[in-house]
């Protein structure tokens, strides 16, 4: 086995460790896809219909939704692309970025993945979510409640 694929292996060890079962599916009804994903410096938006999340993040992970937005390709893989191609080499998809709430200080949201008829529901910080959903072209849905509560205008 050469290194390159120990490290696969490992990495999807790793992202295992972090899977919680889901028994349900969410309710599409619930969330609204975004239709707006911006970053300027530091800050994120993330919207539809004129509202939006908006929140700050690290240079990197700012600069990773950047390039997940612009498609662009390091020269050298970061977190978000070998988790994005880790799952891939499993056959494991992922099907969406779930904006689910906020408790005063952090969003908090999950990465939704399936392989064949078993889905799960992975804890994610929203910022790499957001790099993670981008670079696997899955739609990253808002929580209706949560834009209507805290989302700010952005039109």
């Amino acid at each position: 086995m050469e290194k390159s694929e120990i490290f696969l292996v490992a990495a999807g060890v790793l992202i295992m460790i972090g899977i919680v079962v889901v028994a349900q599916y969410y309710n599409v009804d619930a969330y609204i896809k975004a239709d707006k994903i911006e970053v300027q410096g530091q800050t994120v938006t993330v919207g539809a219909n004129c509202k939006g999340i908006v929140a700050d993040t690290s240079e990197e992970r700012a600069q990773s939704i950047k390039d997940g937005i612009d498609g662009k390709i390091s020269d050298r893989p970061n977190s978000h692309d070998i988790y994005v191609e880790t799952l891939k080499s499993f056959n494991i998809t992922i099907e969406n970025l779930l904006f689910e709430d906020f408790d005063g200080t952090t969003y908090k949201s999950f990465i939704t993945v399936k392989n064949n008829e078993k889905v799960l529901k992975i804890d994610s910080r929203p910022s790499d979510g957001i790099a993670i959903a981008l670079r696997a072209k899955a739609p990253i849905l808002v929580k209706k409640q949560l834009l209507e509560k805290y989302g700010k205008d952005i039109c």
